[in-house]
């Protein structure tokens, strides 16, 4: 594995087609860390389990709460699917709090418990926040 500088390093935007174990082994002989998983349920299930396998990090996202968050019909029934249920809200940075707000609303809507909210990134002032659990802290470069 590389000898990285950086605590993180960020995987972002890989095309489905080039998601196999080969291709995740390379990134982590890169050097990366954290591999961002922005697909289909199913897909999003099989990179957890290869990151899993290869001690890699993965940040998923759900195209369900974007469906939510935009307020696009028919996300109702994903709001219901909710209720009962223990909910870890994640972002990838947090810096004014502002999609964990939105989240923490529409999570109101049901009966679930939200039992935590967690980032990969705190940015700025967020580091200093006690409610947020987050893997680094992002520094802010002002010019």
């Amino acid at each position: 594995m590389s000898n990285n500088l950086y605590p993180i390093t960020y995987w972002y935007g890989i095309r489905k087609e080039f998601l196999s174990r080969e291709r995740l082994e390379e990134a982590r002989e890169a050097g990366f860390n954290l591999i961002e998983c922005a697909y289909d349920t199913e897909t999003n299930l099989r990179v957890l389990a290869l990151c899993a396998e290869l001690g890699l990090r993965a940040n998923v996202q759900d195209p369900r709460m974007s469906i939510a968050l935009l307020g696009e019909p028919g996300w109702e029934a994903e709001l219901d699917a909710m209720n009962g249920k223990r909910v870890l809200v994640v972002d990838d940075v947090i810096s004014t709090g502002g999609s964990l707000k939105a989240l923490d609303e529409l999570a109101e809507q049901t009966q679930c418990t939200i039992v935590g909210q967690a980032a990969v990134l705190a940015e700025g002032d967020a580091a200093q926040r006690k409610d947020i659990i987050f893997l680094e802290p992002l520094p802010l470069f002002l010019h």
